[in-house]
């Protein structure tokens, strides 16, 4: 049962390295039921503009919603994931294409038979491993095809009932990094824990820190996964080097933040991260 007066955040005397959070929050405020995309689209351009700029990414877009995003008019360029299944992204990828203000970042698409056919279409591929049995048979069906001309990862749910055993996460976190598999995280992530419910970015950071540089296993990586002492966790992310910081978004690419402005401002807060405003 939750904390009902969690103690408050930590705060970190020492900002971690910002390569450590380059590009790492993507936008998935389009992704938010009866989301208005022109709406989205214009706070997501007006971000662009901020002093945080550097620590975004691109705008998650269901593909489904590809032709009401050229339909938006007087837009600014815009960076886009394409988020959905096969048969909605691959028909999305060239009415996108033919719309010179938009650049396709990359594709999302659940593991199935069919993923591999985005692997000619010209931009980087996520593929979601599914929960359950066959998550360590997907991740290795992803990792299989990362020697070929297209950047292909994993992306590994954080809201699937699965992932409620952390130690899910923990073996699909540990087989990625095994097989030298990059991956993203998708689904609602909050920047820390909170009343010791749920995980957070900053224990998927630490977990994968302590992945690649102590060769933890399963057990151990559960254990940061859902980490409640947040100095600890601080600890781990802030004594990161730059070249430490470069090695661990090698393969943890990015993640879903429906709200990437609070999530920044959350990292500003915790003092990981200055000149944010």
């Amino acid at each position: 049962m939750p904390d009902p007066h969690p103690a408050e955040p930590v705060e970190q005397a020492q900002p971690a390295e910002r390569a450590l959070f380059h590009a790492l929050v993507d936008d998935a405020s389009a992704m938010r039921a009866g989301s208005a995309l022109d709406h989205v689209l214009a706070e997501h351009l007006a971000r662009g503009a901020e002093g945080f700029a550097d620590l975004l990414g691109p705008l998650l877009l269901p593909a489904a919603r590809a032709d009401e995003l050229v339909a938006v008019k007087h837009r600014r360029p815009v960076r886009v994931l394409l988020v959905g299944p096969v048969e909605d992204v691959q028909p999305a990828l060239p009415r996108l294409a033919a719309d010179d203000a938009v650049t396709v970042a990359g594709v999302q698409v659940p593991w199935s038979p069919g993923w591999t056919q985005l692997l000619g279409a010209g931009v980087p591929v996520s593929v979601e491993v599914p929960a359950g049995v066959r998550a360590r048979e997907a991740v290795a069906d992803i990792g299989a095809h990362t020697s070929g001309k297209a950047a292909v990862q994993a992306a590994l749910r954080v809201d699937a009932p699965a992932v409620r055993d952390v130690a899910a996460l923990a073996a699909a976190l540990r087989q990625a990094v095994d097989l030298d598999l990059g991956f993203r995280v998708t689904g609602e992530l909050p920047v820390a824990r909170s009343g010791g419910e749920g995980l957070g970015l900053l224990n998927v950071l630490a977990a994968t820190r302590y992945a690649l540089a102590h060769a933890a296993e399963v057990p151990e990586l559960a254990r940061w996964l859902c980490h409640d002492e947040q100095q600890d966790v601080l600890d781990v992310v802030t004594r990161m080097s730059q070249a430490d910081a470069s090695v661990v978004r090698a393969f943890f690419t990015s993640y879903d933040a429906t709200a990437p402005a609070e999530a920044v401002r959350e990292l500003a807060r915790l003092r990981l991260v200055e000149d944010t405003v």
